[in-house]
């Protein structure tokens, strides 16, 4: 399979579609499109037309960046396309003017394995407000 990677594509109706095939929290409309437009970067893979995952990176350009909401489609799982959307997530971070550690946030160990291979600190949210 080829897919098509755009960076910069993420909209707050595929960033919920996608959410929801994993039963990530939901959250309004209004509010995905306000954390999108504050993104630093985004990256969206297609197959075809259809989005089959999302990363994300927030912070503040300088010293703090964090990479967040890394979702892949559960129909395309196990095709690599988690370690193609870290890729573009580490492309777009080295080629900053900054070299700092990066945090990356997710809501169960489970999620993404392979982010300890990649050299990132890892927060893990285990519920609002906790951080293990």
């Amino acid at each position: 399979m080829r897919f098509l990677c755009k960076e910069n594509a993420l909209t707050a109706s595929i960033y919920i579609d996608l959410r929801r095939k994993v039963n990530f929290k939901e959250y309004r409309k209004e509010d995905v499109e306000t954390a999108i437009a504050n993104s630093l970067y985004s990256v969206v893979v297609f197959d075809d037309k259809r989005p089959i995952g999302i990363a994300r990176i927030v912070g503040d350009g300088r010293i703090a960046f964090f990479i967040k909401d890394v979702v892949v489609d559960p129909a395309y799982q196990k095709n690599r396309i988690g370690n193609l959307l870290m890729q573009k997530l580490q492309e777009y971070l080295a080629a900053l003017p900054v070299r700092v550690p990066t945090s990356v946030s997710c809501p169960h160990r489970t999620v993404f394995p392979s982010i300890k291979s990649m050299a990132f600190w890892s927060v893990h949210v285990t519920e609002w407000g906790r951080v293990w």
